[in-house]
C-alpha cells in the first residue's frame, strides 16, 4: 500500500525526469529523439484537450486525462510537502433536495 501510494504521488516527478532525460539524450540517438518528440506530442495533445470540443477524439481525451492526472498528483504532492493538505476527511452537511 505504501509503495503504491508513494509511487503514484511521485509519478509527476518521474514523468518530468523522463522528459528531461529524453531531451538531454535526443542528440545521442534517434530513439531518444523519437521518445522526446512523442512525450512532447502527448503533452501538446493534453493541452489541446482543454478545448472541450476536441475531447471527443479518443487520443486527445486520453492525453488530456493523463496530463490532468499528472498535474493533480503534482499539486497534491506539493500540498502534502508544504503541510497545507489536511490528512483527514471533513464531513459536510448535506442540504436536502426538494422533489416535486
Amino acid at each position: 500500500l505504501m509503495s503504491h501510494k508513494g509511487l503514484r504521488w511521485m509519478s509527476p516527478i518521474f514523468a518530468v525526469g523522463a522528459l528531461v532525460a529524453s531531451l538531454s539524450l535526443a542528440s545521442a540517438s534517434w530513439l531518444y529523439a523519437f521518445t522526446a518528440v512523442a512525450q512532447g506530442g502527448i503533452m501538446l495533445l493534453g493541452v489541446a484537450g482543454c478545448v472541450p470540443a476536441l475531447r471527443r477524439y479518443s487520443l486527445i481525451a486520453l492525453s488530456h486525462y493523463y496530463c490532468l492526472v499528472q498535474a493533480a498528483a503534482g499539486v497534491g504532492f506539493l500540498k502534502g510537502l508544504s503541510g497545507s493538505q489536511p490528512v483527514t476527511w471533513r464531513r459536510f452537511s448535506r442540504v436536502p433536495v426538494e422533489t416535486t
